[in-house]
């Protein structure tokens, strides 16, 4: 890859594949950039290990979202979106207390988009990920290690590794693992507040409501709304399906 490409852009994310990727090119180091795609509202500990990183590589550069403001503008992420909890909903049922929207559209304007725009951007050709084939949430390019797409090189150089082999090797290199994982996260943390994945960010979120109350306090209506209405939805196709 390197003797094809003279230089390359690394994505980094404060997770364990990130980690095992940045340690795995390190002889390459002085050829990368490393990007790290910032959302907009990190938690505290995100940032500090961000900033390890950041004096630890000659190149290092931080791309940003504003997740906040488009969560005024738009509403909350969530993994399942109720109808009348939504914008499109509203035209019928009003506007929603707590409007809600796909975590996708949040990601995608304050994550993707800023990765995206970096990429057109730059002149480099090659950018390594450190998706892995085993993940339940992956990118387009999720069944490959190498993809061209509009002329840019997409490598994935843990396609094959199994979690298990990623934190074997970070042990190895005498690193310990990123931020929450001590506490059962299974990836990176991005955005404090988010309010989806709750499939991965289960164990950081009752971490925050254990250690830092206040803050949970602030998304704590956010998924009571979401249950609440979820549960409705529940009531109603217990009621259908099981109506003999």
């Amino acid at each position: 890859m390197f003797h094809e490409h003279k230089s390359a852009v690394l994505f980094f994310s404060a997770g364990k594949d990130s980690l095992a990727l940045l340690l795995l090119m390190q002889p390459y180091w002085d050829r990368i950039t490393v990007v790290w795609s910032n959302p907009g509202n990190p938690h505290a500990e995100t940032s500090a290990y961000m900033g390890r990183i950041r004096e630890l590589v000659p190149h290092f550069v931080e791309v940003r979202g504003d997740q906040p403001e488009w969560i005024k503008r738009n509403g909350w992420p969530v993994d399942v979106v109720p109808v009348t909890a939504s914008h499109e909903g509203a035209i019928g049922a009003g506007t929603p207390p707590v409007p809600m929207v796909s975590f996708m559209r949040c990601c995608s304007a304050n994550l993707w988009d800023p990765m995206r725009r970096y990429i057109a951007a730059n002149p480099a050709t090659l950018v390594i990920m450190g998706q892995r084939q085993g993940e339940s949430l992956r990118n387009r390019m999720r069944d490959a290690e190498v993809s061209v797409i509009d002329g840019v090189t997409y490598w994935q150089p843990l396609h094959l590794w199994t979690a298990d082999q990623v934190v074997t090797y970070i042990e190895s290199k005498g690193w310990d693992m990123p931020p929450f994982y001590d506490v059962g996260a299974e990836s990176s943390a991005d955005c404090w507040n988010c309010t989806a994945y709750l499939d991965h960010n289960r164990s950081r979120l009752r971490w925050m409501q254990r250690e830092r109350p206040e803050m949970f306090a602030e998304i704590r209506p956010v998924l009571d709304a979401l249950q609440a209405r979820l549960n409705a939805h529940g009531r109603d196709l217990e009621g259908i399906l099981n109506d003999h």
